[in-house]
């Protein structure tokens, strides 16, 4: 008995499907390549629009552009990749997922009550972006823990702590926010001052180094005082110490 194998005119459907579900996913990659060059000339826009508007520092416009942007991008992205696989499924397979999706309803609802948190988790997100209390780089305290805000998704905030640590917080989760960097930030230090300085003189030495800190940026600064040496100093607040407060906009 010999076994005949099948036409090459019987593996033409499936090449013609299985072309399709690649030519499908292919367009999908293309998309969102294409998306995401709009998003970055949109993240321009978006800033001018909240300058012009807000008229708020244009550091925290930066922030909020970014923040929003990458969100909407991320968003678009998902919706496409979902739409290019079902109809890849559908042209590839003949696999009708509105049918399927339509007959597992109940099964839908057993996963909605297990899915709770994870709705809550993305409403949460959807009003920390809405109100603008938290933005991409900015330096937070989540739940007693700080770190910089390296994304930010509808279901999740990321941080990363000083010592490198990636903190991940469902949105839902997040009891206390502090931001430390929301419109301005300020650092308060004591200042140790020896016993025979004049305070007055210590002030307007310390102002001048926050000044010049506010031109170059940010950067490490030791202040030495002619005539201090290693005198004994006053190094606590209760023993009549001299307290500065410099705030450091955008």
């Amino acid at each position: 008995m010999q076994l005949r194998l099948p036409d090459a005119a019987f593996f033409y459907p499936f090449l013609e499907r299985g072309a399709r579900a690649v030519a499908i996913l292919g367009a999908a990659w293309l998309v969102t390549l294409v998306l995401r060059r709009l998003i970055r000339r949109l993240h321009g826009y978006a800033d001018r629009l909240l300058q012009k508007h807000d008229g708020g520092p244009r550091l925290e416009m930066e922030k909020r552009a970014r923040t929003l942007t990458d969100i909407v991008g991320r968003a678009l992205s998902i919706t496409v990749w979902i739409t290019a696989l079902l109809m890849a499924l559908r042209e590839g397979l003949g696999f009708e997922a509105v049918p399927l999706l339509a007959s597992a309803g109940v099964v839908g609802i057993a996963i909605g009550f297990g899915a709770q948190n994870l709705v809550k988790d993305v409403i949460t997100g959807l009003f920390l972006l809405v109100e603008d209390r938290i933005r991409l780089n900015d330096v937070v305290v989540i739940n007693g823990t700080g770190g910089l805000v390296e994304e930010i998704n509808l279901r999740t905030t990321v941080i990363r702590s000083v010592d490198g640590v990636v903190h991940i917080f469902p949105n839902g989760n997040i009891q206390t926010l502090a931001n430390m960097t929301y419109q301005y930030s300020y650092y308060v230090f004591d200042l140790p001052v020896a016993y025979h300085e004049d305070t007055d003189r210590v002030a307007a030495v310390a102002r001048e180094v926050a000044e010049a800190m506010r031109v170059r940026g940010p950067r490490a600064v030791v202040v030495t005082l002619p005539g201090c040496g290693h005198a004994p100093a006053l190094n606590t607040p209760e023993q009549f110490g001299l307290v500065e407060r410099f705030f450091a906009g955008p």
